[in-house]
Parts: structure tokens; sequence; C-alpha cells
């Protein structure tokens, strides 16, 4: 039995998508455990919901900063990187 890789177990998780909120945060989530990572997937395009919610969140506030911004037109995108995701520090 070959073991898998630890971005083929990150695939296989399900996309979480808190439809009935507005915003969401960590706490509304399922996080799984990937090789001594916590781990949630959710769609890209909630991402700025649940940053919304994380900085809310009344019992621990967090704040994201960006810190490197790339703006590329769609023709010149070629291929997605699956190396490329956010690690969230509970």
């Amino acid at each position: 039995m070959v073991k898998k890789g630890k971005w083929e177990e990150i695939l296989e998780l399900e996309v979480e998508d808190p439809e009935d909120m507005i915003i969401f945060s960590a706490e509304d989530l399922t996080w799984m455990q990937v090789y001594g990572d916590q781990v949630a997937v959710i769609p890209y395009s909630r991402f700025q919901d649940f940053i919304s919610g994380e900085e809310s969140n009344p019992n621990a506030p967090t704040q994201f900063v960006v810190y490197k911004e790339r703006v590329r037109d769609v023709e010149d995108i070629t291929h997605s990187r699956i190396n490329t995701y956010l690690e969230y520090a509970m």
C-alpha cells in the first residue's frame, strides 16, 4: 500500500461552504488532521468572508496582513499552483 502525500490528502477533503452564513470563522469549520496540521478547505470565493469572520470574532480577534500581492491577467495564467495555500495557526 502506497502512503498518500500531504497534498493528496488535502485534495480529498470535503470543501466547506457555510452557505447559511454571510461571514464565518474558524470555529464554524470542521478541521481535519493531515500530517500533524489542522486543515479545512473553503472555496476561494469565500476567502474574504472567512477573513471578515476571523477579524470580527469577539473571543479571539485576528488581523490578517497581505504581505505579498501579485496581479496577473487571466491570459498570463497557464496553470494553478497547488502548493499555494493559506496556513492558519489555531
